[in-house]
């Protein structure tokens, strides 16, 4: 299957076999689990035109080159005679590249603590200023409204609802005394 496959495809055959992508990932299980060598992907790379031949010849050649190359900037640099000439190495074997981490001392380690330890202080402080929650108040006009339409709701469903609506009334007469008792005049004396 596998080898009518790859003929199809090197013969520059148009669909040589239309194939899904659950069948295309089954083949590739299938090719890497032969225990495939970099030496075959290697060639696959070359023969895909994907990577170029490597020569270690030409390598050792670019090697004298970019010393070359490298000489002939910096003397063009200098005849161009500027106070602080850049130096070529330096731009291109950057000295901090080499640096992978920087490895902490005990005296910043202590300090980036205190720092985290201020911080928490400062955000555990905001959030302990005032944890209170002031409920509304709601005026006796409000309740009677929403008692109103607890009534309506209750009248709208089907079945026994009288206990419910029982209640309901109960409380609308709790309030009309209340509001009335709001509305006896009290003398000066009640307010000292």
């Amino acid at each position: 299957m596998y080898y009518q496959l790859l003929k199809d495809t090197e013969a520059n055959i148009e669909n040589p076999e239309k194939i899904d992508i659950l069948q295309a990932i089954r083949y590739l299980i299938s090719a890497w689990k032969i225990d495939v060598t970099e030496k075959t992907i290697y060639h696959c790379f070359l023969h895909c035109k994907i990577r170029t031949p490597i020569n270690n010849e030409l390598q050792d050649n670019n090697i004298t080159n970019i010393s070359e190359v490298i000489n002939n900037l910096q003397d063009q640099i200098q005849k161009l005679t500027y106070h602080n000439p850049m130096d070529v190495q330096q731009l291109i074997n950057y000295p901090g590249e080499e640096k992978i981490t920087e490895i902490p001392t005990d005296d910043s380690i202590l300090e980036l603590a205190k720092e985290q330890i201020r911080k928490e202080d400062i955000i555990e402080e905001n959030n302990n200023e005032d944890d209170s929650f002031e409920r509304p108040k709601i005026s006796i006009m409000k309740a009677q409204e929403t008692l109103e339409l607890l009534e309506l709701f209750w009248l709208q469903q089907d079945g026994d609802n009288h206990k419910v609506l029982k209640s309901i009334d109960f409380q609308k007469k709790e309030l009309l005394l209340l509001k009335q008792a709001g509305l006896i005049q009290k003398s000066l004396s009640d307010y000292f």
